[in-house]
Formats: C-alpha cells, sequence, structure tokens
C-alpha cells in the first residue's frame, strides 16, 4: 500500500509472526486451473492481508482461502506476487516472510523468512532465481525458487521497488519513498544489474519518487513510472521510455499508476488516481500511444470516494479488470469490462468482492 504507508512508516515498525502449519488438510482440487488469484494488502499493523480466489468457470469467489487450508492468517501487507508453473510465490513484507504456495491445494510449500528489520517489496523471476527489492536495508535478494533459500544479496539504491528484466540484466527503481529520504544520494536512481554474475553494471538518476519499471523485450526498451510528491501541490508524476541502455527516448508527464504495455504502440495505466490533496479530479484509465504521443482516457472512475488500486489486461477474453481498494478501510472488489479492439466501449459484466486492498491479479489459465 505505498500512499497509505509513507507516513506510517515514519513512526511505526511493527513485526509480526507465522504459526507453523498445522496438520495437513485434504483440499484437493480446491481452485480450478482457469481462476484469477487477487493478492489482497490488509490493512498496515493489522495482520490481515488475505487471497482471494475467483473460478472464472463457476463464478464463485473464495475470500479465506488461505487460512482455510493453512489453518493461520498470512500476515501484514501483502504486497506483491507471481505465479510459477502450479506454484504462487507472495511477499508479506510487514511480516517479513516469502511463501512458496501449491495451486493444486493452497497448502503452504515453503516460508522464507527474511532478516530481522527488513521490508521485502516487490519480486520478479528468471530461470530457477526470484529477486527481491527490500526497502530497509536497501538490498536486491537473489533466491532459488525450487528450494526457496536465498542465495546472494546486493545493496542497492534507495529504497528499491519495481524490478524488471530485459535480456540478461535486471533494472532496479530506487524511489527513496517520495520525500521520506529523497535526499539521499541513491534515491531517484536505476540500477542496472547483471544477472549472470549479479553485478551492478551502471546507474543513473532520474524523476523524483520511480516506483515502476517494466520491460518491453519486443522493442528492447524500458518503461518506468514515477509518482508525483503528495507535499508539493503542483507536483506531476510521469512516465518515461528508456533504451536498454538507460537513455531517455519518450516523456509523458501525468499521475500515472500501474503501467502496463499493451502492445508494441500501446500503454494503459491509471491516472489521476491520487485521493489525497485534490489530486483525485479525473481519474481512470489511461490509453497511451507511443507513436503520435497521445493520451486518452478509455474509463472513468466516477466514484470519488473510490481508488482504483491496479489492473490487469486480459487479451483471449478482451477484458480489463479493475482492482478497486474503496477507502481503504472496506473490503475491496473487482469490476470486469468488457471492451472492443479501440478501447472505445466499456461494459461492466461482474463485480466481486475480495478482501481488503486488492492490489493484483494473477490470471491462472
Amino acid at each position: 500500500m505505498y500512499k497509505l504507508i509513507l507516513t506510517l512508516l515514519l513512526g511505526i515498525l511493527l513485526t509480526s509472526c507465522i504459526q507453523d502449519p498445522l496438520a495437513n488438510v485434504d483440499n484437493n482440487d480446491l481452485i480450478d486451473k482457469n481462476s484469477a488469484i487477487i493478492v489482497c494488502e490488509g490493512l498496515f499493523g493489522y495482520n490481515n492481508a488475505n487471497i482471494s480466489v475467483f473460478s472464472l468457470a463457476s463464478g464463485k469467489v473464495n475470500n479465506d482461502i488461505f487460512k482455510q487450508v493453512n489453518g493461520y492468517d498470512l500476515g501484514d501487507i501483502a504486497n506483491s506476487g507471481i505465479i510459477i508453473d502450479t506454484c504462487l510465490f507472495v511477499i508479506v513484507s510487514t511480516s517479513r516472510v516469502l511463501y512458496k504456495i501449491s495451486l493444486n491445494n493452497f497448502k503452504v510449500l515453503k516460508i522464507l523468512t527474511f532478516p530481522s528489520s527488513t521490508y521485502p517489496r516487490q519480486l520478479i523471476a528468471k530461470d530457477s532465481y526470484l529477486y527481491v527489492s527490500e526497502a530497509y536495508t536497501n538490498k536486491l535478494y537473489k533466491i532459488n525458487h525450487l528450494e526457496l533459500k536465498m542465495t546472494d544479496s546486493l545493496i542497492v539504491g534507495a529504497q528499491p521497488e519495481g524490478l524488471c528484466i530485459l535480456n540478461n540484466f535486471l533494472y532496479v527503481a530506487n524511489s527513496g519513498w517520495g520525500e521520506i529520504n529523497s535526499s539521499h544520494p541513491e534515491a531517484s536512481t536505476i540500477y542496472k544489474i547483471d544477472i549472470t554474475n549479479f553485478k551492478i553494471i551502471s546507474k543513473v538518476k532520474t524523476y523524483p519518487n520511480p516506483v515502476e519499471i517494466i520491460a518491453d523485450s519486443i522493442n528492447n526498451k524500458l518503461i518506468l513510472t514515477y509518482y508525483n510528491l503528495p507535499s508539493q501541490k503542483d507536483s506531476v508524476g510521469g512516465i518515461i521510455e528508456y533504451d536498454n541502455n538507460l537513455l531517455i527516448k519518450k516523456q509523458f508527464r501525468g499521475n500515472f499508476l500501474k503501467t502496463k504495455i499493451l502492445n508494441q504502440k500501446q500503454l494503459l495505466s491509471l491516472i489521476d488516481n491520487n485521493p489525497s490533496n485534490g489530486k483525485h479530479s479525473k481519474p481512470g484509465l489511461a490509453l497511451i500511444d507511443l507513436d503520435d504521443d497521445k493520451i486518452t482516457t478509455i474509463m472513468n472512475n466516477t466514484k470519488k470516494t473510490e481508488f482504483w488500486y491496479n489492473f490487469v489486461f486480459d487479451p483471449i477474453n478482451q477484458q480489463i479488470w479493475i482492482c478497486n481498494a474503496m477507502d481503504f478501510q472496506s473490503n475491496g472488489k473487482i469490476e470486469i469490462y468488457n471492451t472492443n479492439l479501440t478501447y472505445s466501449k466499456m461494459e461492466l459484466t461482474k463485480i466481486f468482492y475480495t478482501g481488503l486492498n486488492p492490489n493484483q491479479i494473477l490470471l491462472w489459465k
């Protein structure tokens, strides 16, 4: 929960513990292969992160699947998840754990605990390894995901967050957590790391508060999203297109969030979705054309008390799924829209409720 925890983290350092798993629970065929896995952050300090599962075949939702199967809570602030084969990996930040979960029955297969005074944030996979950014001690961890064991770590910039891999290089966006640590010399930087030897190749200074970075492997380039600084009334974030050597090729200004590559020529991003400081004026989902530099809002969030937190595009069914975190205090919901090939029409076809603050949708098909 990036924007909500910034001020809380200044004065609060909470830890939580995970109980030992209960005896084996027989839950074969608990979830369908054709399902959506929704990672729900929960509220900071309340130990109520959760995972919701929605069956695309039956339309059924299970909002308490993790505790049902394993007998204990997921933990405090689930920030990032990824599916590899038939396993789900989930980072729970304040609890300092990484789970490896079987998608056949949702049982926890392994748990990796991070060192004390750490705050793991995001993860990405390449071959047999996971890479995890950690924001308290400014480290990047290399983890063998088969055994779920740490094999190496590397000090990077201030408060590393977003990660992506292009060719054999890993790129890290170091945010400095906005204004919290903006004066740090390694804040607002991008690091380039050779994953074959896990060494830093280069680094560049970028715009303030860079949080997201994604790789366009077809065009061999990177897309960075940096956020506005909430205390500065006129602060505006943006999107920067870099080549693989971290040279700027193009830039778009705007308060973007959760940018994703739609195709070789277009991006999708939430826009103006900041509920504080009067910046929630025209929230919605924007289509960004990289050829003609045009930004078009294709969906509007007309309910200003509700916060669109993330989304995913399903190209097979031509659908957009929205993570609606509501007011950050109530159970969230997922909204599914049918759209056409030009994204000029949106039809709401399904709404279902989830746990608190859904922040990521993983389509498992």
